[in-house]
Order: structure tokens, then C-alpha cells, then sequence
């Protein structure tokens, strides 16, 4: 009986401390906006328009009426990269790790714009590799700024769209879930995700 008790004693010890490495080594993966892509506002495409000139009249007088109308669809795919770092010590086949929750806030110049996750799992990749993690942004521009002209508007999203411009700061915050054989584990805190750098 003392050597089966030992034996389920050792055995937990040996799976807490697995479980314990587990997230130690996952806890390592570092977070960036790695770009925007696929602009549209009300239908109308922003991918090869840099400036209120690249807009027909046509163009301008349906968003112009939406104004009026109190509602400005604006969608974009923000992609985040997760990167399992050099020193990362994650070596189970990426079948095995996936973010399986990736709940975020979503933040245009410290204004909380709106929330989301992710629609299915993410596996995560070998050590010194990176994924992306594409997030389907969508909301409504007037609802969000209603002090703000059509020109403002398209002035911000297209800064925005102009991944040289520092003049509109987007970030998410998030608390990710990981899933392994071992078990599902959250991050400990919120985590702050920006555009080049990594958390």
C-alpha cells in the first residue's frame, strides 16, 4: 500500500513539474502586428488608394451619404505574427500546441474600438519559427467617431492603412489559452501586442 501511495505521489510531482515546464517553455511565445491588409469601407476597396484624390466622385458621394445616414462600415484583416523564439524550448510537433483562445481587445489611439477571438485554433510552430494569425476587424466608423468629417475619416483610415505613418497607433490586448496534451493553460496577465515589436 506505502509503495503504490510512493508511486502516485512520484507520479504527480512528475506530471506537476511537466505541467509547470509546459508553461514555463509556452509562455516564451512573443506577439507583434506584423501588417493590415484588405481595407474596405462601405464596398469600396482602399488597396490601391493613398490619398482623398484616389477617390471618384461616385465614391465620395456614396460614402458621403452613408455619413448622413449615421453608418460607415470599415473592415481589414490585421494579421498577428506569433514567434516560438530561438531560445524557445516548444519541440512537440506543432500538431500538438494551438492557441486555442485568443481573446483580444482592440485599441485605435487608446480608444477601445471593439472585441474579438479568434475563429478556430492556431498550431503553434518549432522553435526559431513564426505564424500569423489573421483577425477579421470590422466596425463602424461613425459610431466610433462621430466628431469627424469624411475627410478626417478617410484621412485616419488611410494613415492608418500607411504602414509608415505613426500617425494613428492601433494595439490589442489579449490573454491567450494554450492547448497541449497536457492540458489547456492561460497566459497569467494580459498581454499588449503593437505594430514591429515584440511583446
Amino acid at each position: 500500500m506505502k509503495n503504490i501511495s510512493l508511486f502516485l505521489l512520484l507520479s504527480f510531482i512528475i506530471t506537476g513539474c511537466a505541467i509547470l515546464k509546459s508553461f514555463n517553455d509556452i509562455s516564451r511565445l512573443k506577439f507583434r502586428i506584423n501588417n493590415l491588409e484588405n481595407f474596405n469601407l462601405s464596398g469600396v476597396s482602399l488597396n490601391n488608394k493613398n490619398s482623398l484624390k484616389d477617390f471618384s466622385l461616385i465614391e465620395i458621394t456614396k460614402l458621403s451619404t452613408l455619413i448622413t445616414k449615421g453608418s460607415l462600415p470599415f473592415s481589414f484583416t490585421l494579421n498577428v505574427e506569433a514567434k516560438n523564439p530561438e531560445n524557445g524550448e516548444i519541440e512537440l510537433p506543432n500538431s500538438e500546441v494551438a492557441i486555442s483562445s485568443f481573446p483580444y481587445k482592440l485599441f485605435l489611439n487608446e480608444k477601445e474600438i471593439l472585441n474579438g477571438n479568434i475563429e478556430k485554433p492556431v498550431y503553434i510552430p518549432t522553435k526559431g519559427n513564426s505564424v500569423i494569425i489573421p483577425l477579421h476587424i470590422e466596425f463602424d466608423l461613425i459610431q466610433n467617431f462621430r466628431n469627424k468629417n469624411i475627410e478626417e475619416i478617410i484621412s485616419l483610415i488611410l494613415n492608418l492603412k500607411n504602414e509608415n505613418s505613426n500617425s494613428e497607433k492601433i494595439k490589442l490586448i489579449t490573454k491567450p489559452k494554450i492547448k497541449t496534451n497536457l492540458g489547456e493553460f492561460e497566459y497569467p496577465k494580459e498581454l499588449t501586442i503593437v505594430e514591429k515589436t515584440f511583446n
